[in-house]
């Protein structure tokens, strides 16, 4: 398997990076990587103009994505991610790992709105904060999670799970308001504090 690094080498003030998640599904090679279309700053362009790439081999059944240097400005990175583990060591803006199917996500940071919004699989970990719609439907969709973990180490805003069909969320800080608004089934755990009441 392959362990690939991508580094942002430009200032970035707006992107939708949902493509990057095509690399579950190419051959890992620097022409396939730097191809991948993305849009930056309200532009259509590629991963190569943005991003430096470095790309070895690892000891592992699965590949290793790394990204270091985005921001809160950053949107829809690990969109319908599977199979693969991604790590952000940076804040991140909002829809990550939006309808992610399977594999990892890890952030060294926080995260804005729709964290794992509708994911049906994987794992999502977050060492920061969260903002509003962790888990649940996106807007318009009365579906929200209906599979996979979500871990947050710190708070997370209002509407969390809302909608959720199936699947885990864990909240270590506190959780603002809403928490499980029109929730279907899963499992919500808190180890803090909601409206005034103390969990664990």
């Amino acid at each position: 398997m392959k362990k690939v690094i991508l580094k942002l080498k430009k200032k970035i003030n707006h992107s939708d990076l949902r493509n990057l998640s095509v690399i579950n599904d190419i051959e890992i090679n620097q022409k396939n990587i730097s191809r991948i279309r993305i849009f930056v700053n309200r532009k259509e362009s590629t991963v190569g103009n943005f991003f430096s790439i470095k790309i070895s081999k690892i000891k592992s059944k699965i590949n290793d994505i790394e990204i270091h240097g985005c921001n809160k400005f950053c949107n829809y990175l690990g969109y319908r991610w599977k199979k693969d583990r991604l790590f952000i060591n940076s804040d991140l803006g909002s829809n990550t790992g939006y309808k992610m199917i399977s594999g990892e996500i890890k952030i060294n940071g926080s995260v804005d709105n729709f964290l794992g919004a509708e994911m049906s699989g994987g794992e999502i970990y977050v060492k920061g904060n969260a903002g509003d719609f962790v888990g649940s439907s996106y807007l318009g969709v009365k579906q929200g999670m209906k599979g996979g973990e979500i871990i947050i180490d710190g708070h997370a805003e209002d509407y969390l799970g809302c909608f959720m069909r199936r699947g885990l969320i864990i909240v270590k800080g506190e959780v603002g308001k809403f928490c499980c608004f029109k929730m279907i089934a899963g499992n919500v755990i808190l180890f803090k504090s909601y409206n005034n009441i103390k969990y664990f």
